[in-house]
């Protein structure tokens, strides 16, 4: 998709997740989105969609914006294995989504059929 005001959001990922039940389907998408216009920048954005009854619907996103002075560093990880979702902010100058960490971070989440659910900080 591409929007000379809005900017552009690009498909980096795709993960297909095991469901608990045969009524649903799901998906995780890693995105990356880079602004223009009077509000430019770059955000990592992860989605997890669900498909049913024909319908896709975002049950879950995570969100990162990659131009955040608190955190110099972002990355993520997918283990496919053990569906294991973690993120990691590198470069902390102030209290994120971390706590009170300082300097850097990781939060794990585990896909448990229906959700990631957060598991621990690393």
């Amino acid at each position: 998709m591409a929007n000379s005001h809005l900017g552009r959001v690009d498909l980096m990922e795709v993960h297909y997740l095991p469901a608990n039940s045969a009524v649903a389907e799901h998906v995780l998408l890693v995105l990356s989105e880079q602004r223009t216009g009077s509000n430019p920048g770059a955000e990592w954005i992860a989605q997890v969609l669900e498909f049913s009854k024909q319908q896709w619907k975002v049950i879950q996103q995570f969100d990162a914006d990659l131009h955040n002075a608190t955190h110099r560093s972002f990355s993520h990880t997918f283990d496919e294995s053990t569906k294991t979702f973690v993120l990691r902010f590198d470069g902390l100058q102030d209290a994120h989504r971390c706590g009170t960490a300082t300097d850097s971070c990781s939060l794990s989440y585990k896909w448990d059929g229906s959700r990631f659910r957060f598991v621990r900080y690393l």
